[in-house]
């Protein structure tokens, strides 16, 4: 384990007054996850990495303790704030129904965009534990419009027509069928093949949880 990361996870959390379990809803992990890095139990996937080295302002390299070469910290107040809309409620799970809803309007700092664009954003709620402890109930996800997504990325579907989940998407090029993969144990995989293929189709990833509330 890089105890070096370990330790500076720590302190450029800190740095910012962040708890573990902010900078862990920051990053759509649990506060167990980062109390692990913490402690160099485990370490962060490359992709989180690169997102908490934007976050806390200096190079991958230097959060991994490879150089010295830091930047300077800046404060949050440096990254803009936007207003995105709340358009429903999705199900972590299976059988719930898509209903499109206003439930009003969002801040979210703009480095949760993952540099997509505000306009081709929306934000959902989230109902069902399927998808713990990556989302919970109640959870407001940040989602990027598409109607693809790469095999492993977590997504809006719609399948059986108008049914809608927040899923792990899994398939395979040239093969007729995908699987909705859950997080939690507890909960099964959803298989579709072949002609239900039809009534199924991706309406957006989901890239950041902007809010959970304790």
């Amino acid at each position: 384990m890089n105890k070096n990361l370990a330790e500076n996870i720590k302190k450029y959390r800190k740095s910012l007054g962040w708890s573990q379990a902010k900078l862990g809803d920051f990053l759509a992990v649990s506060q167990q996850a980062v109390g692990k890095w913490e402690n160099s139990i485990a370490e962060p996937d490359t992709i989180t990495i690169n997102k908490m080295a934007e976050l806390f302002q200096i190079t991958t390299d230097a959060l991994m303790g490879n150089t010295n070469k830091i930047r300077n910290i800046v404060s949050l107040s440096s990254y803009n704030v936007l207003k995105l809309p709340i358009i429903g409620t999705i199900t972590a799970g299976f059988d719930g129904t898509a209903c499109e809803e206003d439930l009003g309007e969002i801040e979210v700092l703009d480095i949760a965009l993952n540099g997509y664009a505000a306009e081709e954003c929306f934000v959902l709620k989230i109902k069902g534990n399927s998808m713990y402890p990556q989302f919970i109930d109640g959870d407001l996800v940040l989602v990027h419009k598409q109607n693809h997504v790469d095999s492993g990325t977590i997504a809006v579907v719609l399948y059986n027509g108008d049914e809608a989940t927040v899923k792990k998407v899994i398939y395979k090029y040239g093969e007729n069928w995908l699987d909705l993969v859950p997080t939690n144990p507890e909960y099964m995989t959803k298989h579709i093949e072949n002609e239900d293929l039809e009534q199924c189709r991706v309406i957006g990833k989901v890239i950041s949880l902007v809010l959970r509330k304790i």
